[in-house]
């Protein structure tokens, strides 16, 4: 009779701690770094060195998001060409004057591959109903589309039919070619 045994391992050192993950990757071309998306607005660029491993703030959205429910900083993808372009994307909600949205955001690294560049630019900004439903993540297919899993917000069963109705991205696959406008 065999008993299979199931081991765990932290993978960074017990210092770093994060507050509400939602998100978690390597750096694309990097054997040694990581980034963690928190819930609340927060990206941190792990570097496993010889010397020990590094946090560091990537950005911080925490004053433009909405968070609650559904909603916050839900995803990240790394383009294809990251490594030469140093682009990658986030989809995160806000709320203006009232109006819930979700948005589409390409961004770009600095050139040491570090650090958030500072610059962004909105793809998409889809309105919601509600803060729920939201969807969350995106992901490049082998096609280099970008795709991006969008919720129908709610509420729940989707009473309005925002999943069935053609002219609204809410309760959608999407995929988007980010290379050409």
């Amino acid at each position: 009779q065999s008993t299979n045994t199931i081991q765990f391992t932290p993978l960074f050192n017990s210092e770093i701690r994060f507050q509400n993950p939602v998100w978690f990757g390597d750096a694309p071309g990097f054997t040694n770094r990581f980034v963690v998306l928190e819930l609340r607005g927060k990206a941190w660029l792990i570097e496993r060195t010889s010397a020990g491993d590094k946090k560091n703030l990537l950005f911080d959205l925490g004053n433009e998001l909405k968070v609650g429910g559904g909603s916050g900083l839900l995803g990240m993808a790394f383009h294809p060409k990251f490594f030469e372009n140093r682009k990658y994307f986030l989809n995160y909600q806000i709320e203006t004057h009232g109006q819930i949205s979700t948005l589409l955001v390409e961004r770009q690294f600095t050139p040491d591959f570090r650090n958030d560049s500072g610059e962004s630019r909105v793809l998409l900004k889809i309105p919601a109903v509600t803060d729920s439903h939201t969807g969350g993540n995106i992901a490049f297919g082998p096609d280099g589309f970008l795709y991006l899993g969008m919720g129908d917000t709610g509420p729940q069963r989707d009473p309005q039919g925002h999943a069935q109705n053609k002219l609204l991205l809410l309760g959608k696959m999407l995929r988007l070619d980010v290379d050409h406008a």
